[in-house]
Parts: structure tokens; C-alpha cells; sequence
């Protein structure tokens, strides 16, 4: 009995290391993810500060925007809804925690239903619908995912779980 001991002792004991390196290491990468959202969304918003800016003194001076403004607008939100799409996809792969997500997303809906100022005459609604209306993005989950969040009564918790990995939703509750 001793013997088997000796045996099975450090298999477990290896085993056990394993598991815990992998979920150290899982929860550092998830860290690092946010952490890096957060770095682009910092670069994001301050290209959107200039941009807001450059907004207000136009409308100061009643001088209306031109094609330039309109695609400076525009290149602020396609970056915008990209860093989003990542992070979705980094959401549904569980590198980000649902509470966390959900706050995101609560503001996605907040800045779609106009709250937010237009940004060189181009506002968040016009911008997703020419953004998400390009062939290869129409029927993308990320498009019909954040369609929901802007447009559903459902509480945004309750899409994001919808939307989350099989397995959180599994052994997770809402």
C-alpha cells in the first residue's frame, strides 16, 4: 500500500501544480487583455478629445463641416468598433469578466440612444450603421450582438449572458 503511495503521491502533487500554473497563468492573460483594451480605448478617446474640440469650435463658429470632418468622424468610430468587436471576441473566449463586460456594454447602449455629443456632424447611430452595413461585417456575431445591446428593452446584463462562452453560461448564474 505504501508503494502505491510513493507512485500516486507525486502524480497528484505534479497534477496539482499544473492546475494551479494554468490558472495563474489564465488569470494574468486576462489582466493583461483589459489592461490593454484600456490602453487603446485611452488612445481612442483622445484622438475623440481632438476631435469634440474641433467640434465645438466649428459649431462656435457657425461654420458647418465639410468631408474632411465627416471622415475624420467616421475613422474615430471605425476605430471605436473595432477595439469593440475585439473585445467581444476576447469576451467570448473568457478572457474578460462578465461584470466588467456588462459595463461596457451598458455604456455602448447609453452612447447608441444619443446621450453623447456628435462628433464632426457624425453621431454613434450613423456611424455603426455605416460601419456594420459593409459586407463583411453584416452578419457578423459581433454586429447582430451589439445590434441587440442599442435596440433590445432586455437588460444588457441579460444579452451579454446570452452571448457569453457555452461553459459560463453553464455554471454560472445570471
Amino acid at each position: 500500500m505504501l508503494e502505491i503511495l510513493r507512485i500516486i503521491g507525486p502524480f497528484f502533487t505534479g497534477l496539482s501544480v499544473v492546475f494551479v500554473a494554468l490558472y495563474f497563468t489564465r488569470s494574468t492573460k486576462r489582466t493583461d487583455i483589459v489592461h490593454a483594451f484600456d490602453v487603446r480605448l485611452d488612445t481612442i478617446m483622445n484622438f475623440h478629445h481632438e476631435l469634440v474640440k474641433r467640434t465645438i469650435t466649428k459649431e462656435n463658429s457657425n461654420v458647418s463641416f465639410d468631408v474632411i470632418d465627416a471622415a475624420d468622424g467616421h475613422h474615430y468610430y471605425r476605430r471605436f468598433f473595432r477595439l469593440q468587436r475585439d473585445q467581444f471576441l476576447a469576451f467570448q473566449s473568457g478572457y474578460i469578466d462578465t461584470n466588467i463586460y456588462v459595463e461596457w456594454m451598458t455604456w455602448r447602449r447609453h452612447e447608441y440612444l444619443g446621450t453623447e455629443p456628435d462628433v464632426l456632424g457624425v453621431t454613434y447611430a450613423g456611424a455603426w450603421t455605416a460601419w456594420s452595413g459593409r459586407p463583411p461585417l453584416e452578419r457578423h456575431i459581433f454586429v447582430v450582438f451589439l445590434d441587440k445591446v442599442h435596440n433590445s428593452t432586455k437588460p444588457v446584463k441579460d444579452i451579454v449572458h446570452e452571448y457569453s462562452p457555452s461553459w459560463y453560461r453553464r455554471i454560472l448564474p445570471r
